[in-house]
């Protein structure tokens, strides 16, 4: 399957502690990424996904974690300008100031990865 990503950078750590200090980790320390994605939407009053994207190395494999505010999964070809031409609604931006980024806003394409979506009652989107 392939994924199309429209939204920042996060690292682990920045991610992880977030959680942390929100009380959004399990009793087992696992992410509770359904919680996490209700708050940052309801702090921004727009929709965002969460996408654990694999970058595939030669032998090595790096995951990288994005907040998005567009995500598309599916088998095919996919047109760089509908990529580009992609609206990121300007509430969207203000995910900046509620956790750490890294740099600008990317568009990304990967072969490998997880997506994490719920809407307001919890239920999945993707």
């Amino acid at each position: 399957m392939i994924i199309v990503a429209v939204g920042y950078e996060v690292s682990s750590d920045v991610l992880n502690n977030f959680l942390l200090e929100h009380d959004m980790l399990s009793n087992m320390g696992l992410p509770l990424y359904r919680k996490f994605l209700i708050h940052l939407e309801s702090e921004m009053s727009t929709m965002v996904h969460l996408v654990n994207l694999d970058d595939e190395l030669e032998s090595t494999t790096t995951r990288c974690t994005y907040l998005c505010s567009h995500v598309q999964c599916n088998n095919r070809m996919h047109d760089c300008e509908d990529i580009l031409a992609v609206v990121v609604p300007n509430a969207f931006t203000r995910i900046q100031e509620i956790i750490q980024t890294e740099g600008v806003l990317r568009r990304v394409v990967a072969s490998n990865g997880i997506v994490y979506s719920y809407d307001s009652n919890g239920q999945l989107r993707v």
